[in-house]
């Protein structure tokens, strides 16, 4: 009986760190407001003014939010090395870890042309206001039908009065801002990241809390269960 335990324990074990393991990696978890930032200029490629806005998790519809809902679940599901080469993140993120970025920011930008929303496939150029501190990482991330890219580093600026100029050769759509976890309490919101529906989304480390719960009360079962049997057959 001593040993059936014993091999239980053991197997729980395994599985207990196999999950930490996997949770461990770098799993964006930090959307600190559900707002989007303020668009405060925009050119297209030629240099001429375009009319740029954002929408947030919070206020964003039609399309726009069935494409925040769409990098969301990514986000959040998946790794951000699944969606992305995790070469062209690194060169993003410089000296820092990849495993150090946490998503700071996820909104749509799109164009817009007498009040009403046009097709931007080309060079964009435009800036926001946030308010990450300066010396900060930040890296984007844009998303374009579910084909993720990075944004070279050179195309990401954060300026000196706390914007952030971003140059993208793929047109409009979803982009997340990913910053180094030292930044991340900067947030407008300061808010854990939301669902769509606005439920809390846990944080990478309560993953793993839970995870190491449930394999003790998996633990907790199959020893009860061991016990129970050693009784029956010893009556």
């Amino acid at each position: 009986m001593k040993k059936f335990i014993t091999m239980i324990t053991a197997l729980v074990c395994v599985a207990a760190m196999a999950i930490s393991a996997s949770a461990a990696e770098f799993v964006p978890s930090v959307v600190q407001s559900n707002k989007a930032p303020e668009v405060v200029s925009a050119t297209d490629k030629d240099g001429n003014t375009v009319d740029i806005k954002t929408a947030g998790m919070a206020d964003a519809t039609g399309d726009a939010k069935t494409a925040l809902d769409a990098a969301y679940k990514d986000l959040t599901e998946k790794k951000v090395t699944d969606l992305v080469s995790a070469d062209d993140l690194q060169k993003a993120a410089g000296n820092t870890k990849i495993d150090d970025l946490v998503v700071k920011d996820l909104f749509d930008a799109s164009k817009y042309e007498n009040g009403t929303v046009v097709n931007e496939d080309g060079k964009v150029t435009f800036t926001v206001k946030t308010d990450i501190k300066a010396g900060s990482v930040v890296v984007v991330l844009h998303d374009k039908n579910g084909n993720w890219e990075v944004i070279p580093a050179e195309n990401v600026k954060l300026n000196a009065d706390g914007t952030l100029t971003i140059t993208c050769e793929n047109g409009l759509s979803p982009f997340a801002i990913l910053v180094n976890s030292a930044a991340a309490g900067t947030g407008a919101g300061k808010a854990d990241a939301t669902t769509t529906d606005g439920k809390a989304s846990p944080k990478t480390g309560e993953t793993v809390s839970v995870a190491a719960v449930a394999a003790c009360a998996s633990f907790v079962v199959l020893a009860g269960a061991a016990v129970v049997m050693g009784k029956k057959k010893s009556a």
